[in-house]
């Protein structure tokens, strides 16, 4: 499974709590359980930023660099889900 998410500033900086909406958040949603691998979907996360800085005096904004992409640890995320079988009333 190979899905990549992109998250714009509104959405990653949204601080999730119960019963807040998630869909205002970065989510990703997975269609099946990760059955299929021993630990869990492999996940790998990484932000990307840039930044600006103007001095005393200084007219305009100056860049720091490029763009810099901070990768996090790689990790394993379990998915389960439930099937349920709904019949009618005997």
């Amino acid at each position: 499974m190979t899905s990549l998410q992109h998250c714009d500033t509104a959405h990653s900086t949204y601080e999730w709590a119960s019963g807040r909406d998630p869909r205002a958040g970065c989510t990703i949603r997975f269609d099946k359980a990760s059955v299929g691998y021993a630990n869990g979907y492999p996940v790998d996360a990484s932000t990307t930023w840039t930044a600006q800085w103007r001095g005393t005096g200084q007219p305009n904004w100056e860049d720091i660099g490029d763009p810099n992409q901070i990768e996090g640890p790689a990790f394993d995320l379990p998915v389960a889900e439930v099937q349920s079988i709904a019949t009618a009333g005997r």
